[in-house]
Protein backbone atom coordinates (compact mmCIF):
# COMPACT_ATOMS: atom_id res chain seq x y z
CA UNK A 1 0.00 0.00 0.00
CA UNK A 2 2.68 2.48 1.00
CA UNK A 3 4.69 1.69 -2.17
CA UNK A 4 1.63 2.55 -4.28
CA UNK A 5 1.17 5.85 -2.41
CA UNK A 6 4.83 6.74 -2.85
CA UNK A 7 4.78 5.84 -6.57
CA UNK A 8 1.67 7.97 -7.22
CA UNK A 9 3.17 10.88 -5.34
CA UNK A 10 6.48 10.71 -7.21
CA UNK A 11 4.64 10.76 -10.56
CA UNK A 12 2.63 13.78 -9.41
CA UNK A 13 5.82 15.35 -8.12
CA UNK A 14 7.54 14.99 -11.48
CA UNK A 15 4.53 16.63 -13.17
CA UNK A 16 4.64 19.49 -10.65
CA UNK A 17 8.35 19.97 -11.36
CA UNK A 18 7.68 20.05 -15.11
CA UNK A 19 4.92 22.67 -14.72
CA UNK A 20 7.06 24.98 -12.56
CA UNK A 21 10.17 24.79 -14.77
CA UNK A 22 10.35 28.29 -16.31
CA UNK A 23 13.89 29.68 -16.03
CA UNK A 24 15.16 30.94 -19.38
CA UNK A 25 17.82 33.43 -18.26
CA UNK A 26 20.29 33.78 -15.40
CA UNK A 27 18.32 36.53 -13.61
CA UNK A 28 15.33 34.21 -13.38
CA UNK A 29 17.44 31.16 -12.55
CA UNK A 30 19.40 32.77 -9.72
CA UNK A 31 17.12 35.39 -8.09
CA UNK A 32 13.69 34.81 -9.73
CA UNK A 33 13.75 38.32 -11.24
CA UNK A 34 13.70 39.65 -7.63
CA UNK A 35 9.92 39.25 -7.48
CA UNK A 36 9.11 36.63 -4.80
CA UNK A 37 6.36 37.56 -2.31
CA UNK A 38 6.24 37.07 1.47
CA UNK A 39 4.54 33.69 1.86
CA UNK A 40 6.68 31.90 -0.71
CA UNK A 41 9.88 33.39 0.78
CA UNK A 42 8.74 32.45 4.31
CA UNK A 43 7.77 28.87 3.41
CA UNK A 44 10.94 28.36 1.39
CA UNK A 45 13.16 29.65 4.22
CA UNK A 46 11.43 27.39 6.75
CA UNK A 47 11.68 24.41 4.42
CA UNK A 48 15.38 25.11 3.84
CA UNK A 49 16.11 25.32 7.59
CA UNK A 50 14.09 22.22 8.46
CA UNK A 51 16.49 19.72 6.99
CA UNK A 52 17.66 16.39 8.43
CA UNK A 53 19.50 18.13 11.27
CA UNK A 54 16.34 19.93 12.39
CA UNK A 55 14.21 16.79 12.19
CA UNK A 56 16.15 13.53 12.60
CA UNK A 57 19.01 15.18 14.47
CA UNK A 58 16.74 17.03 16.92
CA UNK A 59 14.53 14.01 17.56
CA UNK A 60 17.60 12.04 18.51
CA UNK A 61 18.72 14.90 20.76
CA UNK A 62 15.35 14.85 22.51
CA UNK A 63 15.57 11.07 22.88
CA UNK A 64 18.96 11.37 24.60
CA UNK A 65 18.97 14.82 26.26
CA UNK A 66 15.36 15.89 26.78
CA UNK A 67 14.70 19.61 26.38
CA UNK A 68 18.30 20.63 27.10
CA UNK A 69 19.08 21.19 23.36
CA UNK A 70 16.33 23.84 23.25
CA UNK A 71 18.57 26.14 25.31
CA UNK A 72 21.29 25.73 22.67
CA UNK A 73 19.58 25.26 19.32
CA UNK A 74 16.97 27.84 20.26
CA UNK A 75 19.64 30.43 19.49
CA UNK A 76 19.36 29.28 15.86
CA UNK A 77 15.83 30.70 15.73
CA UNK A 78 16.90 33.84 17.59
CA UNK A 79 19.73 34.26 15.08
CA UNK A 80 17.24 34.22 12.22
CA UNK A 81 15.09 36.86 13.93
CA UNK A 82 18.22 39.00 14.46
CA UNK A 83 19.24 38.44 10.84
CA UNK A 84 15.81 39.57 9.64
CA UNK A 85 15.78 42.79 11.65
CA UNK A 86 19.43 43.79 11.22
CA UNK A 87 20.78 42.43 7.94
CA UNK A 88 18.00 41.54 5.48
CA UNK A 89 16.70 45.08 4.77
CA UNK A 90 20.12 46.63 4.14
CA UNK A 91 21.23 43.70 1.95
CA UNK A 92 18.09 43.95 -0.19
CA UNK A 93 18.34 47.76 -0.48
CA UNK A 94 22.11 48.22 -0.84
CA UNK A 95 23.04 45.26 -3.05
CA UNK A 96 20.23 45.48 -5.59
CA UNK A 97 22.34 44.12 -8.46
CA UNK A 98 24.05 41.33 -6.50
CA UNK A 99 23.41 37.60 -6.91
CA UNK A 100 25.68 35.96 -4.35
CA UNK A 101 27.56 36.50 -1.10
CA UNK A 102 30.70 36.92 -3.24
CA UNK A 103 29.01 39.89 -4.96
CA UNK A 104 28.33 41.45 -1.57
CA UNK A 105 31.90 40.96 -0.32
CA UNK A 106 33.86 41.56 -3.51
CA UNK A 107 31.45 43.54 -5.68
CA UNK A 108 31.41 47.27 -6.55
CA UNK A 109 29.36 48.21 -3.48
CA UNK A 110 32.03 46.97 -1.09
CA UNK A 111 35.61 45.79 -1.72
CA UNK A 112 35.32 45.86 -5.52
CA UNK A 113 38.03 43.27 -6.18
CA UNK A 114 37.92 40.10 -8.26
CA UNK A 115 40.43 38.25 -6.08
CA UNK A 116 38.28 38.88 -2.99
CA UNK A 117 35.18 37.77 -4.89
CA UNK A 118 36.96 34.63 -6.10
CA UNK A 119 38.17 33.65 -2.60
CA UNK A 120 34.71 34.33 -1.10
CA UNK A 121 33.27 32.18 -3.88
CA UNK A 122 35.66 29.29 -3.17
CA UNK A 123 34.84 29.34 0.57
CA UNK A 124 31.09 29.63 -0.06
CA UNK A 125 31.17 26.90 -2.67
CA UNK A 126 33.03 24.55 -0.32
CA UNK A 127 30.51 25.14 2.48
CA UNK A 128 27.44 24.64 0.32
CA UNK A 129 28.82 21.51 -1.35
CA UNK A 130 29.60 20.13 2.12
CA UNK A 131 25.97 20.73 3.11
CA UNK A 132 24.83 19.06 -0.12
CA UNK A 133 26.79 15.93 0.78
CA UNK A 134 25.13 15.82 4.22
CA UNK A 135 21.64 16.17 2.69
CA UNK A 136 22.31 13.46 0.10
CA UNK A 137 23.45 11.12 2.84
CA UNK A 138 20.27 11.80 4.81
CA UNK A 139 18.13 11.13 1.73
CA UNK A 140 19.78 7.73 1.30
CA UNK A 141 19.17 6.97 5.00
CA UNK A 142 15.48 7.74 4.66
CA UNK A 143 14.85 5.58 1.60
CA UNK A 144 16.89 2.80 3.16
CA UNK A 145 14.82 2.90 6.37
CA UNK A 146 11.41 3.21 4.76
CA UNK A 147 11.68 1.10 1.63
CA UNK A 148 14.75 -1.07 2.27
CA UNK A 149 16.48 0.50 -0.74
CA UNK A 150 20.26 0.22 -0.78
CA UNK A 151 21.86 3.25 0.90
CA UNK A 152 23.84 4.29 -2.18
CA UNK A 153 20.91 3.77 -4.56
CA UNK A 154 18.66 5.83 -2.25
CA UNK A 155 21.21 8.65 -2.29
CA UNK A 156 21.28 8.52 -6.10
CA UNK A 157 17.47 8.62 -6.37
CA UNK A 158 16.95 11.58 -4.02
CA UNK A 159 19.87 13.64 -5.33
CA UNK A 160 18.96 13.03 -8.99
CA UNK A 161 15.33 14.03 -8.45
CA UNK A 162 16.39 17.26 -6.72
CA UNK A 163 18.93 18.04 -9.45
CA UNK A 164 16.20 17.72 -12.08
CA UNK A 165 14.31 20.79 -10.92
CA UNK A 166 17.14 22.73 -9.28
CA UNK A 167 19.23 22.72 -12.45
CA UNK A 168 16.49 23.33 -15.01
CA UNK A 169 13.89 25.21 -13.00
CA UNK A 170 16.03 27.62 -11.03
CA UNK A 171 15.34 29.18 -7.65
CA UNK A 172 11.62 29.89 -8.17
CA UNK A 173 10.96 26.27 -9.11
CA UNK A 174 12.85 25.23 -5.96
CA UNK A 175 10.78 27.63 -3.84
CA UNK A 176 7.49 26.39 -5.27
CA UNK A 177 8.53 22.81 -4.63
CA UNK A 178 9.64 23.79 -1.10
CA UNK A 179 6.14 25.16 -0.46
CA UNK A 180 4.59 21.82 -1.41
CA UNK A 181 7.03 19.93 0.82
CA UNK A 182 6.61 22.41 3.69
CA UNK A 183 2.84 21.91 3.72
CA UNK A 184 3.33 18.14 3.96
CA UNK A 185 5.90 17.79 6.72
CA UNK A 186 4.53 20.66 8.83
CA UNK A 187 1.38 18.51 9.21
CA UNK A 188 2.67 14.94 9.22
CA UNK A 189 5.63 15.31 11.59
CA UNK A 190 3.78 17.09 14.45
CA UNK A 191 0.90 14.60 13.97
CA UNK A 192 3.31 11.90 15.12
CA UNK A 193 3.09 13.31 18.68
CA UNK A 194 -0.64 12.49 18.84
CA UNK A 195 -0.12 9.06 17.27
CA UNK A 196 2.63 8.11 19.74
CA UNK A 197 0.58 9.25 22.75
CA UNK A 198 -2.46 7.30 21.56
CA UNK A 199 -0.60 4.15 20.49
CA UNK A 200 1.96 3.82 23.28
CA UNK A 201 -0.32 4.91 26.17
CA UNK A 202 2.34 7.36 27.42
CA UNK A 203 0.68 9.52 30.08
CA UNK A 204 1.60 13.02 31.22
CA UNK A 205 3.21 11.79 34.43
CA UNK A 206 5.63 9.39 32.72
CA UNK A 207 6.42 11.95 30.02
CA UNK A 208 7.17 14.64 32.63
CA UNK A 209 9.42 12.29 34.58
CA UNK A 210 11.39 11.18 31.53
CA UNK A 211 11.77 14.71 30.12
CA UNK A 212 12.87 16.09 33.51
CA UNK A 213 15.42 13.31 34.09
CA UNK A 214 16.89 13.58 30.59
CA UNK A 215 17.09 17.38 30.70
CA UNK A 216 18.59 17.45 34.20
CA UNK A 217 21.22 14.82 33.33
CA UNK A 218 22.22 16.75 30.19
CA UNK A 219 22.52 19.99 32.18
CA UNK A 220 24.72 18.32 34.80
CA UNK A 221 27.01 16.80 32.13
CA UNK A 222 27.40 20.06 30.23
CA UNK A 223 30.56 22.16 30.30
CA UNK A 224 30.27 25.94 30.55
CA UNK A 225 32.80 26.76 27.83
CA UNK A 226 31.42 24.07 25.53
CA UNK A 227 27.87 25.33 26.02
CA UNK A 228 28.95 28.91 25.27
CA UNK A 229 30.68 27.70 22.09
CA UNK A 230 27.56 25.84 20.97
CA UNK A 231 25.40 28.89 21.63
CA UNK A 232 27.71 31.01 19.47
CA UNK A 233 27.76 28.29 16.81
CA UNK A 234 23.98 27.96 16.61
CA UNK A 235 23.37 31.71 16.69
CA UNK A 236 25.90 32.59 13.99
CA UNK A 237 26.26 29.22 12.23
CA UNK A 238 23.76 29.80 9.42
CA UNK A 239 23.73 33.57 9.55
CA UNK A 240 24.07 34.97 6.04
CA UNK A 241 24.78 31.58 4.46
CA UNK A 242 24.62 31.66 0.63
CA UNK A 243 21.08 30.18 0.24
CA UNK A 244 19.66 32.71 2.72
CA UNK A 245 21.41 35.63 1.01
CA UNK A 246 20.15 34.42 -2.36
CA UNK A 247 16.59 34.20 -1.02
CA UNK A 248 16.84 37.73 0.43
CA UNK A 249 18.00 39.02 -2.97
CA UNK A 250 15.08 37.19 -4.64
CA UNK A 251 12.41 38.88 -2.51
CA UNK A 252 10.28 41.63 -3.98
CA UNK A 253 11.44 44.23 -1.44
CA UNK A 254 13.31 44.69 1.83
CA UNK A 255 10.18 44.48 4.00
CA UNK A 256 9.31 41.10 2.51
CA UNK A 257 12.72 39.62 3.27
CA UNK A 258 12.71 41.11 6.78
CA UNK A 259 9.28 39.71 7.73
CA UNK A 260 10.01 36.31 6.17
CA UNK A 261 13.22 35.87 8.17
CA UNK A 262 11.69 37.06 11.46
CA UNK A 263 8.65 34.79 11.17
CA UNK A 264 10.78 31.86 10.08
CA UNK A 265 12.89 32.33 13.23
CA UNK A 266 9.77 32.30 15.42
CA UNK A 267 8.52 29.21 13.61
CA UNK A 268 11.87 27.52 14.18
CA UNK A 269 11.51 27.91 17.97
CA UNK A 270 8.13 26.17 17.88
CA UNK A 271 9.47 23.48 15.54
CA UNK A 272 12.38 22.81 17.86
CA UNK A 273 10.00 22.05 20.75
CA UNK A 274 7.94 19.74 18.54
CA UNK A 275 10.94 17.66 17.41
CA UNK A 276 12.40 17.37 20.90
CA UNK A 277 9.00 16.32 22.24
CA UNK A 278 8.79 13.52 19.68
CA UNK A 279 12.19 12.25 20.78
CA UNK A 280 11.23 12.36 24.47
CA UNK A 281 7.97 10.52 23.74
CA UNK A 282 10.02 7.83 22.00
CA UNK A 283 12.14 7.48 25.13
CA UNK A 284 9.08 7.38 27.39
CA UNK A 285 7.59 4.59 25.28
CA UNK A 286 10.68 2.43 26.09
CA UNK A 287 11.76 1.87 22.49
CA UNK A 288 15.44 1.43 21.65
CA UNK A 289 17.08 2.13 18.30
CA UNK A 290 20.24 0.88 16.66
CA UNK A 291 21.17 4.14 14.90
CA UNK A 292 21.28 7.61 16.48
CA UNK A 293 20.32 9.51 13.34
CA UNK A 294 17.32 7.26 12.62
CA UNK A 295 15.26 7.74 15.81
CA UNK A 296 12.56 9.75 14.01
CA UNK A 297 12.40 7.27 11.13
CA UNK A 298 12.02 4.33 13.52
CA UNK A 299 9.29 6.12 15.49
CA UNK A 300 7.33 6.76 12.30
CA UNK A 301 7.75 3.14 11.24
CA UNK A 302 6.65 1.90 14.68
CA UNK A 303 3.61 4.08 15.36
CA UNK A 304 2.13 5.26 12.06
CA UNK A 305 -0.45 2.96 10.40
CA UNK A 306 0.55 1.61 7.00
CA UNK A 307 -1.24 4.11 4.75
CA UNK A 308 -0.24 7.23 6.68
CA UNK A 309 3.26 5.83 7.03
CA UNK A 310 3.61 6.07 3.25
CA UNK A 311 2.77 9.78 3.41
CA UNK A 312 5.15 10.16 6.36
CA UNK A 313 7.90 8.59 4.24
CA UNK A 314 7.20 11.11 1.47
CA UNK A 315 7.26 13.97 3.98
CA UNK A 316 10.64 12.81 5.28
CA UNK A 317 12.07 12.66 1.77
CA UNK A 318 10.65 16.17 1.28
CA UNK A 319 12.55 17.36 4.37
CA UNK A 320 15.81 16.46 2.63
CA UNK A 321 14.80 17.68 -0.81
CA UNK A 322 13.58 21.08 0.43
CA UNK A 323 17.06 21.80 1.79
CA UNK A 324 19.09 20.11 -0.93
CA UNK A 325 17.43 21.99 -3.80
CA UNK A 326 18.35 25.42 -2.40
CA UNK A 327 21.91 24.24 -1.80
CA UNK A 328 22.42 22.87 -5.31
CA UNK A 329 20.95 25.99 -6.91
CA UNK A 330 22.99 28.25 -4.61
CA UNK A 331 26.25 26.39 -5.21
CA UNK A 332 25.75 26.42 -8.98
CA UNK A 333 25.17 30.20 -8.98
CA UNK A 334 28.27 30.71 -6.79
CA UNK A 335 30.39 28.66 -9.19
CA UNK A 336 29.27 30.61 -12.25
CA UNK A 337 29.24 34.14 -10.77
CA UNK A 338 31.96 34.15 -8.12
CA UNK A 339 34.47 31.58 -9.35
CA UNK A 340 34.19 31.64 -13.16
CA UNK A 341 32.84 35.19 -13.24
CA UNK A 342 35.91 36.49 -11.41
CA UNK A 343 38.27 35.12 -14.07
CA UNK A 344 36.40 36.08 -17.25
CA UNK A 345 33.44 38.10 -18.52
CA UNK A 346 30.61 35.80 -19.55
CA UNK A 347 27.39 36.64 -21.36
CA UNK A 348 24.06 35.71 -19.79
CA UNK A 349 23.54 32.47 -21.71
CA UNK A 350 26.99 31.17 -20.84
CA UNK A 351 26.56 32.01 -17.15
CA UNK A 352 23.27 30.09 -17.16
CA UNK A 353 24.90 27.16 -18.97
CA UNK A 354 27.84 26.96 -16.56
CA UNK A 355 25.47 27.27 -13.58
CA UNK A 356 23.51 24.24 -14.76
CA UNK A 357 26.63 22.22 -15.49
CA UNK A 358 27.95 23.09 -12.02
CA UNK A 359 24.66 21.89 -10.51
CA UNK A 360 25.13 18.55 -12.25
CA UNK A 361 28.71 18.26 -10.98
CA UNK A 362 27.64 19.14 -7.41
CA UNK A 363 25.00 16.43 -7.47
CA UNK A 364 27.54 13.81 -8.56
CA UNK A 365 30.03 14.92 -5.87
CA UNK A 366 27.27 14.74 -3.24
CA UNK A 367 26.39 11.19 -4.22
CA UNK A 368 30.00 9.99 -4.17
CA UNK A 369 30.97 11.60 -0.85
CA UNK A 370 27.74 10.94 1.09
CA UNK A 371 29.03 7.63 2.39
CA UNK A 372 31.79 9.41 4.35
CA UNK A 373 29.42 11.51 6.53
CA UNK A 374 29.40 10.00 10.06
CA UNK A 375 26.75 12.17 11.78
CA UNK A 376 24.33 14.81 10.52
CA UNK A 377 24.45 17.21 13.50
CA UNK A 378 28.20 16.66 14.05
CA UNK A 379 28.97 17.34 10.38
CA UNK A 380 26.84 20.50 10.35
CA UNK A 381 28.65 21.86 13.42
CA UNK A 382 32.02 21.13 11.80
CA UNK A 383 31.16 23.11 8.66
CA UNK A 384 29.74 25.95 10.78
CA UNK A 385 33.03 26.15 12.70
CA UNK A 386 34.92 26.77 9.42
CA UNK A 387 32.33 28.95 7.72
CA UNK A 388 31.57 31.53 10.41
CA UNK A 389 35.18 32.63 11.12
CA UNK A 390 36.07 32.86 7.45
CA UNK A 391 33.06 34.79 6.12
CA UNK A 392 30.84 36.34 8.80
CA UNK A 393 33.14 39.18 9.93
CA UNK A 394 34.09 40.27 6.42
CA UNK A 395 30.42 40.15 5.37
CA UNK A 396 29.38 42.44 8.22
CA UNK A 397 32.16 44.91 7.38
CA UNK A 398 31.15 44.76 3.70
CA UNK A 399 27.59 45.69 4.62
CA UNK A 400 28.22 48.44 7.18
CA UNK A 401 31.60 50.04 6.42
CA UNK A 402 31.61 52.94 3.97
CA UNK A 403 35.31 52.68 3.10
CA UNK A 404 36.70 49.29 2.04
CA UNK A 405 40.17 47.92 1.32
CA UNK A 406 40.37 44.65 -0.55
CA UNK A 407 43.50 43.60 1.35
CA UNK A 408 41.53 43.65 4.62
CA UNK A 409 38.89 41.30 3.24
CA UNK A 410 41.40 38.88 1.74
CA UNK A 411 43.53 38.64 4.90
CA UNK A 412 40.45 38.24 7.09
CA UNK A 413 38.99 35.37 5.04
CA UNK A 414 42.28 33.46 4.67
CA UNK A 415 43.21 33.84 8.34
CA UNK A 416 39.72 32.72 9.39
CA UNK A 417 39.92 29.55 7.29
CA UNK A 418 43.47 28.62 8.32
CA UNK A 419 43.00 29.28 12.05
CA UNK A 420 39.73 27.33 12.13
CA UNK A 421 41.19 24.29 10.38
CA UNK A 422 44.32 24.27 12.55
CA UNK A 423 42.39 24.83 15.80
CA UNK A 424 40.02 21.98 14.93
CA UNK A 425 43.04 19.65 14.87
CA UNK A 426 44.28 20.63 18.33
CA UNK A 427 43.06 19.41 21.75
CA UNK A 428 42.52 23.04 22.78
CA UNK A 429 39.21 23.11 20.90
CA UNK A 430 37.70 21.33 23.91
CA UNK A 431 38.60 24.30 26.13
CA UNK A 432 37.97 27.14 23.67
CA UNK A 433 35.59 26.35 20.76
CA UNK A 434 36.99 26.82 17.25
CA UNK A 435 34.29 29.25 16.21
CA UNK A 436 35.20 31.74 18.97
CA UNK A 437 38.92 31.71 18.19
CA UNK A 438 38.20 31.97 14.47
CA UNK A 439 35.86 34.95 14.76
CA UNK A 440 38.30 36.84 17.01
CA UNK A 441 41.23 36.24 14.63
CA UNK A 442 39.41 37.04 11.38
CA UNK A 443 37.78 40.21 12.78
CA UNK A 444 41.07 41.35 14.34
CA UNK A 445 43.02 40.85 11.12
CA UNK A 446 40.40 42.74 9.13
CA UNK A 447 40.24 45.72 11.50
CA UNK A 448 44.02 45.91 11.94
CA UNK A 449 44.66 45.88 8.19
CA UNK A 450 41.82 48.36 7.64
CA UNK A 451 43.26 50.85 10.14
CA UNK A 452 46.78 50.53 8.76
CA UNK A 453 45.65 51.15 5.17
CA UNK A 454 43.38 53.99 6.26
CA UNK A 455 46.31 55.81 7.85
Amino acid sequence: MQNIIITIFILGYIMFIYKTRKSSNFESYSVADRSIGFFLVFASMCANYIGPGMTMGLTNEGFNNGYFPFFLVGFYGLGKIFEGYVFAPIIRNKFTNSYTLGDIIGGPNSHNNKIVKFVAGIISFGLVVGFCVIMSKAGGDILNSFLGIDQFLGTVIVTTLVMSYSIFGGIKSSMQTDLLQFCMFVILLPLLIIVIIYSSKVNFSSFSTVSYDLTKTAFLKSNGIEVFGLIITWFFGEMLVPPTVQTILSSENSNTSKKALVYSGLFMLVWLLIMLTIGILGKASNISFSSNDKTLLELGKTFYPNGIFGLFAIAMVGVVMSTLDALINGASVIFAKDILGSTQNLEDKKILYFSRMAGLLIGVISILLAVYIPSIIGSLLFFYSIWVPSILAVTLFSIYFKKHYWQSALISMLSGVMVSIIWNLTPYKEQIPTIIIGIIISASFYLTTHLILKK
